[in-house]
């Protein structure tokens, strides 16, 4: 509330009813107590003279020519260099305050000078001149406004905003300029472009490096390669609602308006019109014409309402009636009519009709007829809240309440919450009885195919702590909601609200597109588990989803690890493998994902994973020189294994074939002595074999491990035994004993090389 304030004597109201930018009080002019010249003749008149006059004469020519460099940048910016330097001082008594400057304007709250004209400038700096330096520092103390045309600024604004120290200042544009420059500052444009870049990326709309004219904020191209600033069409918005005057009240705009004002009052809906007049009322904020009932209550929101509003409210509502009434009437041949409200019976009704479940809603002839009773229960006295309906097809339409009782939503007739009033007839009610006795009978089933029970419950309030049952591939699953076990999915995706995702979405927008005005850059890809856009600081770093947080999951292995995988999946390939075709890197830990040959099954060769393909585990690879005899590239007839004194001694000692028919231990192709006019390939091929030997007992040692710790964890298991995990662990128990065997088998070849090397021709 701004009180007026005594004009003092010696002063006048400001020719120009200009307002303080800071405290919006009016300003007002030290008037000369001696003849000066405060204005310049127009051409082609001499100014009058006096003989007996000692006072120095006035150069009218070059008093023009000062108004005009008055009007330059470089002119201000000396003001702002003086401004600048004593800012910062503090005057708290009244002896310190700058003291008033005849024609200069002046705020009697602030006690500082307003500049809003070239000429008031060239005053200050006539002082100068004239040598009286100490007045014009006096003058500029505390704080300076500066209010000049657009022509001056346009220098000055863009050091402003690149916050060079010597410019610490406040720009503002005449109210009677139509230019549509900086009419706001960098911070309230740069907020508006950052809500509005996020909401367009997500309906498709391109970014670009070209900068708007007027504005100074990016543009945007849209499905039709149009270009469009992000900011101007927002502001131009806020200029037509507070200075057009069409439909809204008048009143003063200040230089900083709130977010509310720019997104929340439609100047074309009467009841929008009606709902910012009602909030004005409220907050003490009304017309001068309201300001006497500020003590009326609600009354005087229902008296607020020009006449031309009720109008055309009128009017709305006889559209909204013929509208409604053509709809009922086509869907009447069907019998299966919209929900609506008949606009006749809105003075009977307090409440829309309960609806019943499954029943067809019509939203638009319910946000319609919404409306039109929103504005009859402001007449009629209803409390308007300060809170706004949550459904997600009310458009924040705001409660009214009567007489302290529950606020109600005149669209939808619920409490605000989104999920009662016309939105229950959209659910569809689960009985959970049925599907807890369903679920048992799927948990037996499941249990006969082959299915896992798994240690963990289900943690959906109306599971009452099912366990999750396990498939083949290790996917958790309920048997009472079908979800994951989150209790958030399933049977409970309904319970969480649209608007929850809308806000979900808008949040995660409005922190893309900051970030991305932070430098960060959007990428192509979206979030597995969320489908929003992932961002990322720069084009090597790691991807972020901003509602999961890292989206990383083919950078888990180290590069050592994945160098290790990547040479074993190439080995594999030598054998008949293949990549998998859908996704080559796995999921969980990021290895190669190959098929074995005669099998469609897919999955990781790493033997850390979870994920593990079984054939990975038990078979073992033979090295890329070592082929086996179909192999195209080596066919040398003496390159047959069976002909090794090698495996012949090892044939004696334990058979083998088993363990090579099981595949426990690589299939080896060696030398023999067959080639007598070569001992260097005899020598080369024992140094394979030894290597070989070596590589393969620690593949049989380390999958001993593995399935070690498989039988442990079975054997943990005991309280969910089935006779499948009986069987599982039976098939582990005669792993491990192969795989001793063949530990056995290594190592006694290893002492046969050792003890008989092989004779050289």
């Amino acid at each position: 509330m701004v009180y007026p304030v005594a004009i003092p004597d010696g002063f006048q109201p400001c020719p120009k009813g200009v307002h303080c930018p800071s405290c919006k009080s009016k300003l007002i002019k030290k008037m000369p107590t001696e003849v000066t010249v405060s204005s310049i003749d127009p051409p082609g008149l001499d100014p009058p003279t006096n003989e007996n006059d000692n006072t120095p004469s006035i150069d009218y020519a070059a008093i023009q020519t000062s108004l005009e460099s008055a009007r330059t940048a470089n002119l201000l910016l000396q003001a702002m260099s003086f401004d600048a330097a004593t800012r910062e001082n503090n005057h708290d008594d009244d002896q310190q305050r700058p003291a008033p400057v005849s024609g200069v304007s002046y705020c009697p709250s602030c006690r500082v000078h307003v500049i809003t004209d070239p000429c008031e400038l060239t005053t200050l700096f006539d002082k100068v001149t004239n040598g009286d330096e100490t007045a014009v520092e006096s003058a500029l103390r505390g704080r300076l406004y500066v209010c000049v045309s657009e022509d001056d600024v346009a220098s000055l604004a863009h050091r402003k905003e690149m916050g060079e120290p010597a410019c610490s200042y406040d720009i503002i544009t005449p109210s009677s300029s139509n230019h549509k420059g900086n009419d706001f500052d960098y911070e309230f444009r740069h907020k508006i472009a950052t809500k509005e870049m996020g909401r367009k990326i997500t309906k498709g709309w391109k970014m670009t490096e070209v900068l708007c004219e007027e504005c100074e904020m990016p543009c945007m191209i849209n499905c039709n390669e149009e270009k469009e600033c992000v900011v101007c069409p927002k502001l131009d918005a806020i200029r037509c609602k507070f200075t057009s005057g069409e439909g809204l009240p008048k009143f003063t705009l200040s230089m900083n308006p709130t977010e509310d004002s720019l997104f929340e009052i439609d100047e074309g809906d009467p009841v929008s019109l009606i709902i910012a007049e009602a909030r004005r009322a409220i907050k003490g904020e009304h017309t001068p014409d309201a300001s006497g009932c500020a003590s009326g209550g609600v009354e005087r929101a229902a008296s607020a309402v020009s006449p031309g509003v009720c109008a055309r409210s009128k009017v709305e509502e006889a559209k909204m009636f013929l509208q409604s009434k053509a709809k009922r009437d086509d869907k009447s041949k069907d019998g299966t009519a919209p929900l609506t409200l008949d606009p006749s019976n809105i003075e009977n009704a307090t409440s829309h009709p309960i609806t019943t479940q499954g029943q067809v809603v019509d939203w638009d002839a319910l946000l319609t007829t919404g409306r039109a009773l929103f504005s009859q229960r402001i007449q009629e006295g209803w409390e308007l809240s300060t809170d706004n309906c949550s459904g997600m097809h009310c458009k924040n339409t705001p409660l009214l309440s009567k007489e302290g009782e529950v606020p109600v939503c005149t669209v939808c007739s619920g409490s605000g919450t989104g999920m009662d009033g016309a939105y229950e007839a959209q659910k569809n009610e689960v009985k959970w009885e049925d599907l807890v006795s369903n679920g048992r009978v799927i948990l037996t089933e499941r249990l006969r195919q082959g299915w896992i029970l798994s240690e963990e419950n289900c943690n959906g309030v109306n599971c009452k702590g099912t366990p999750l049952t396990m498939a083949e591939d290790g996917t958790l699953s309920c048997v009472v909601c079908g979800g994951c076990g989150s209790g958030l999915d399933g049977a409970y995706a309904f319970l969480k609200s649209n608007n929850v995702v809308e806000a979900e979405r808008a949040l995660a927008t409005q922190e893309i597109s900051y970030l991305m005005s932070m430098g960060w850059m959007l990428r192509d890809s979206l979030c597995d588990k969320c489908d929003m856009p992932l961002v990322a600081q720069h084009v090597d770093s790691v991807d972020l989803c901003i509602m999961c947080g890292k989206n990383n999951p083919l950078n888990l292995m180290d590069n050592a690890c994945f160098d290790e995988n990547a040479n074993e999946a190439a080995q594999r390939i030598q054998l008949g493998w293949r990549l998998g075709d859908a996704s080559p890197l796995c999921a969980t830990c990021g290895g190669v994902q190959m098929t074995p040959p005669n099998s469609m099954e897919c999955g990781c060769i790493n033997r850390a994973c979870p994920m593990v393909l079984p054939e990975a585990l038990v078979s073992t690879l033979a090295l890329p020189s070592m082929m086996p005899e179909t192999s195209q590239a080596i066919k040398p007839h003496s390159h047959q294994g069976t002909g090794s004194e090698v495996l012949k001694k090892m044939t004696d000692k334990l058979s083998i074939g088993r363990l090579l028919k099981d595949g426990l231990v690589p299939l080896m192709v060696c030398g023999a002595p067959d080639y007598a006019d070569d001992q260097s390939a005899l020598s080369d091929d024992m140094s394979i074999i030894r290597s070989t030997t070596t590589n393969a007992l620690g593949a049989i040692l380390a999958r001993l491990d593995q399935a070690k710790y498989q039988l442990e964890v079975l054997n943990a298991q005991r309280q969910y035994s089935t006779e499948e995990v009986v069987m599982k662990q039976g098939e582990i128990a005669m792993l491990i004993e192969k795989l001793a065997n063949a530990a056995v088998a290594m190592k006694e070849m290893e002492q046969i090389e050792a003890r008989d090397p092989p004779m050289c021709m």
